[in-house]
Parts: structure tokens; sequence; C-alpha cells
């Protein structure tokens, strides 16, 4: 028995269009986004003020002492003591970089691109700005190098070596630790290991830093 001749449009009901919708949806206003709450506005804030700006800095400078103290670990392991405990700073460092102005952000990216003394002072010159925060960076480590030079300097005059010669001895040598450390722990980081020869260009830059 075959269908009634209407069966054919009973299938497939009518589609809603633009007419169906009523008079008044034209004038209805679009859902407002989420507005931020009263903490997140604090927080940005303060992120995009001086007291953000140094408070980055010298994270990053505290970042640094700690990639020392781990880069030393692994200079006397081979790498092996970072490795085991997981340490990676780079993560975080990226995070705290990612909060900075996007001027800001160039400026560092052009520093890290920078060829020899030249390209670093070119980078220095066009963005002057660096000078501060770099100063401020270095703030944590001056303070790490000057407690690991006086317990250097503590040790040789209890050696019998006179005080001012002990006193700078050990600021150099405490200097020099804490720039050999960062330069072997950030080798690590980016190659995934420490070998002999990169451990001792780490201690040759950190033996340069200590002597000047």
């Amino acid at each position: 028995m075959t269908g009634m001749p209407w069966d054919d449009f009973a299938a497939d009901p009518p589609q809603a269009t633009a007419d169906d919708a009523p008079p008044w949806a034209e004038y209805a206003q679009p859902e407002a986004a989420p507005q931020p709450g009263v903490v997140d506005r604090i927080e940005h804030a303060i992120d995009n003020s001086f007291l953000g700006t140094i408070g980055r800095d010298l994270a990053r400078g505290g970042l640094a002492v700690g990639d020392s103290a781990v880069g030393l670990s692994g200079l006397v392991s081979g790498g092996r003591i970072p490795a085991a405990i997981g340490y990676d700073s780079s993560g975080v460092r990226q995070h705290i970089n990612a909060q900075d102005s996007p001027e800001q952000q160039a400026a560092r990216q052009q520093m890290d691109q920078a060829q020899g003394v030249s390209g670093t002072l070119q980078v220095l010159r066009d963005n002057p700005s660096l000078v501060g925060h770099m100063a401020v960076e270095s703030l944590p480590s001056m303070v790490g190098g000057g407690l690991a030079g006086r317990g250097i300097a503590t040790g040789l005059k209890a050696a019998g070596v006179g005080a001012g010669r002990a006193g700078l001895i050990g600021a150099g040598a405490g200097e020099g630790l804490i720039g050999a450390g960062q330069q072997a722990e950030q080798t690590r980081q980016a190659t995934g290991t420490l070998t002999p020869g990169q451990s001792g260009l780490a201690l040759l830059s950190g033996g340069l830093t200590g002597l000047l």
C-alpha cells in the first residue's frame, strides 16, 4: 500500500530561517565578556608597574644563583646531579620573561642575539634601559658571590694568609665560582650534557670573571 501524497513533505520538517526569528532579535545585545575580578586587576597593575619590573629582575637574578649552585654540583659530577634531581630553570625563566612588556622582551631578544663585545655594546646603546635591568638582576649573584668569597677568605686566613690578600682572593674566587656554576648549568640545559670539555670552558669563564 502506497503512502499518502503529503507523506513526502512530512518527512522533512521545515528549516528555520532568519525570517522566522522574532522581530526584536535584531535589537538584542550580545552577551558581555566576563570582566576580570579585583584580584586579577591588582595583579595586572602590579605586573605592569615599576615594582613588578624590579621584582621580575630580582627573580631572574635569584634563578641565576640557583643555576650556579646546581651548576657547581654538575661540575663535580659531570652533570649527573642536576640531571638526577630533574633541575631545569628554563621554564620558570620563560614564564617570568613573558610578563615583561613587549618592548623589554624585544630588547632582551636583541641582547641574546648580540655577537661579541661590539654587538653587546650596540644593543645596550640602542636599549639603555637594559643597563638598569642587568644591574638589578646581578644583585643576587653579587650577594651569593660575596658570601662564598667571605667563606673562602675565612679559610685562607685560618691557613695563615694575610687578611688583605685573603679578602682579595676570596672576592675573586667567590665571583668566579658563581660565574662557573652559571655557565655550566646553562650549557647543560642547552645541550643536555656536561662533558669534560664543557666543564673546562665553564671553569675558564668563571676564572676570567673572578679576575675581572
